[in-house]
């Protein structure tokens, strides 16, 4: 799968506010995979949690049936790190067995590099997200596997 690239126009809003949701919400804290000189972040949270202005730009529906899965790959360099692309493929599985498969999407945003998955969600009920991510110029692929369930918006 060759994931489109985006551009922004309004460089890192959308990067802001998953992280802003990500330090607001217990069930979407900063989570991560370190793997080798990689380190992976990983989220999901309610397309409602997502200001409107920022899901129209983003082509986001926003619905209290979809969720928005963000997965973001840095290097370890240096003292820092810094965003490599990543072939980025998984699928969502429900508590019943069912399955959609995550179709991501590359966007960019000035130096950031991350990819966006918006699948369907049953409310009150935990998903099982399954993803491989491989960095580019890597062999190895890392599983991102978690778990979520999403509730309706107060």
């Amino acid at each position: 799968m060759t994931p489109s690239a985006t551009r922004s126009t309004l460089p890192g809003r959308l990067i802001l506010a998953l992280l802003t949701l990500g330090c607001a919400s217990g069930a979407s804290a900063e989570r991560m995979v370190t793997a080798g000189e990689f380190v992976i972040h990983f989220n999901a949270v309610s397309s409602l949690d997502i200001p409107p202005e920022v899901a129209r730009e983003r082509q986001i529906t926003r619905s209290a049936q979809r969720a928005l899965v963000n997965i973001a790959v840095r290097r370890l360099h240096g003292d820092g790190d810094v965003a490599v692309r990543a072939r980025v493929e998984g699928m969502a599985r429900n508590d019943v067995g069912q399955t959609q498969t995550l179709w991501f999407r590359e966007v960019t945003e000035g130096d950031a590099i991350y990819y966006l998955a918006d699948p369907r969600v049953e409310l009150e009920a935990p998903i099982r997200f399954e993803i491989d991510v491989q960095p580019a110029d890597s062999a190895r692929t890392t599983p991102v596997r978690f778990s979520q369930t999403f509730f309706a918006p107060r």
